[in-house]
C-alpha cells in the first residue's frame, strides 16, 4: 500500500515534471522565433539598403544632395525642378533604403532588441530628419510594415510637421497639418 501510494506521487511529480519542461520549450521556441524574424528582417533590410545605396551612390550622391540643398531642398517645393531626371531618381532610392534602415530600427525595437532609450531617441531623430526629405523627394511610406506610419504620424503631429496619410502617401506640400488624426 505504502509502495502504490510512493508510486502514484513519483507519476504526478514526473507528469508535472514534464508539463513543465513542456511550457518551457514552448517559450523558449516562441523567443526563438521573434528573434529569428527580427534577424530576417534585419537582413533583408540591410541587403535592400545596401543595394539601393549601391545604386544610387557611384561617386554623384554628394554633389546631387549639394545641388538639391543650394536650390532649397527640402523646405522649398520646386527645389528639385533643376535636377536631371536620372539624379532625382537617385536622391528617391537612397531615400527609400534610408527609410529601410529606419523601419529595421523601427521592428528591432517593437522586438524588444534595442534598449527603450535608443528606440525613442534615435528613431524620432531619424524620423524628423528623413521624412520632411521623403516628403519633397515623394517617397511615400507605403512600402513599410504596420505599425511604422503611424510611429512616423505620431511623431511628426508632435512637432508640427505634416504626416503621411494612413496609407503612407504624403499629401500636397501645400496642405496644412491636420489638428487631429
Amino acid at each position: 500500500m505504502q509502495m502504490e501510494k510512493l508510486n502514484s506521487w513519483l507519476v504526478v511529480g514526473a507528469n508535472v515534471g514534464v508539463l513543465i519542461g513542456l511550457l518551457l520549450l514552448v517559450y523558449e521556441i516562441h523567443q526563438n522565433s521573434e528573434l529569428m524574424r527580427a534577424e530576417i528582417h534585419s537582413i533583408r533590410a540591410e541587403g535592400k539598403a545596401m543595394r539601393q545605396m549601391d545604386l544610387a551612390n557611384n561617386g554623384v550622391m554628394m554633389s546631387i544632395t549639394a545641388k538639391a540643398v543650394e536650390a532649397g531642398f527640402p523646405d522649398d517645393p520646386n527645389a528639385l525642378d533643376g535636377l536631371t531626371t536620372e539624379e532625382r531618381f537617385r536622391m528617391e532610392i537612397m531615400y527609400v533604403a534610408i527609410i529601410e534602415v529606419t523601419v529595421n530600427w523601427h521592428i528591432q525595437c517593437e522586438q524588444g532588441l534595442l534598449l527603450d532609450e535608443t528606440c525613442s531617441d534615435v528613431q524620432r531623430q531619424q524620423i524628423l530628419g528623413i521624412m520632411p526629405r521623403a516628403r519633397a523627394l515623394g517617397v511615400h511610406l507605403g512600402f513599410t510594415p504596420p505599425g511604422f506610419v503611424d510611429e512616423v504620424q505620431r511623431i511628426l503631429l508632435e512637432e508640427g510637421l505634416v504626416p503621411p496619410g494612413d496609407d503612407g502617401r504624403w499629401p500636397s506640400q501645400t496642405d496644412e497639418v491636420p489638428t487631429q488624426m
